[in-house]
């Protein structure tokens, strides 16, 4: 017969403290910052034989799992948090960046040095937010520490993860006959619009998983095997083409944004269309983030083998 939890006990025990040496289920514990602890004394608690998880990542991302959380919830995902400052820092620098040069353009040549800065911490800040959300987390991180080397190494794999998602976009728009001059209307007159909204989606949905990997499981090597990031999309197909379509709408609404406010709004559209693509970038991380959480297992047996 299964052991019971001391303090629950209608409940199977799942861990035993090392401490008070009480039997304990899922609602007795709490995750430390590596550890899983013993809600009652502090103690180390460890997993009994066919037990819970047996580190605090697993804990977190197991209660992540089965916690309620909305698409509402979701959204609001950049403006939660002890990490919230991040967001709004974010916007303000890019917004100084966005409206100095146009009111003093001499004066916004000073602004190349900060520009460089910012622009080699986003990509370590979107691996962590994916990875911190795949654990559990909901709130958004701190600023990553500047090493210059190390976020220059995160912008270069950044770069790649955009490269690896266009290639079967491209293939796509390639197959279909299309190029430069039929999509301007300059060629024999068929329209490229489908294939190119096509291939699109297609590098959307592709970026998901691999940026994904890339981040929650901090493998280099991972980031060129299309093979595994096609099927990882197969994991929960369902879910991972809603993901895609809401990817896409975020992206293509920051650009167009972007490219009517500096058309229409001089440096207010500027400020507006930060807004809007910093909004875009975290909340793309973290839905990422989202799906890793949800289908870690069937992900990492995919990955990591």
């Amino acid at each position: 017969m299964a052991s019971t939890c001391a303090v629950h006990g209608t409940r199977a025990a799942a861990y035993r403290c090392d401490g008070c040496h009480r039997l304990l289920c899922e609602e007795c514990v709490r995750p430390s910052h590596r550890l899983i602890l013993c809600a009652h004394c502090g103690e180390m608690a460890v997993p009994v034989s066919g037990g819970g998880p047996r580190t605090s990542t697993e804990l977190r991302r197991v209660g992540a799992r089965q916690a309620s959380y909305t698409m509402a919830e979701a959204f609001a995902y950049p403006f939660r948090g002890t990490g919230a400052g991040v967001f709004w820092v974010y916007f303000a620098l890019l917004a100084v960046f966005e409206v100095i040069p146009a009111i003093f353009p001499l004066a916004g040549c000073l602004l190349w040095m900060p520009s460089v800065v910012v622009a080699l911490l986003v990509p370590r800040l979107l691996f962590t937010i994916v990875r911190t959300t795949a654990e559990g987390e909901n709130e958004l991180p701190d600023w990553p520490d500047f090493d210059f080397w190390a976020r220059l190494a995160d912008a270069f794999a950044m770069a790649l993860i955009g490269l690896v998602a266009a290639i079967p976009g491209i293939a796509i728009f390639w197959i279909s006959g299309c190029d430069a001059l039929t999509f301007f209307g300059q060629g024999e007159g068929r329209s490229c619009w489908p294939p190119l909204i096509l291939a699109f989606l297609f590098g959307v949905a592709i970026w998901i998983p691999t940026l994904g990997a890339t981040s929650v499981f901090d493998s280099f090597w991972l980031l060129p095997r299309l093979d595994l990031h096609v099927r990882a999309l197969f994991a929960a197909p369902a879910e991972a083409l809603v993901m895609t379509v809401v990817l896409a709408l975020l992206l293509v609404g920051s650009m167009a944004i972007r490219v009517f406010a500096s058309l229409q709004l001089a440096w207010v559209g500027g400020v507006l269309s930060a807004f809007v693509g910093i909004y875009a970038g975290f909340m793309g991380a973290h839905l990422v983030g989202v799906y890793f959480r949800r289908h870690y297992e069937r992900l990492e047996a995919l990955y990591v083998g």
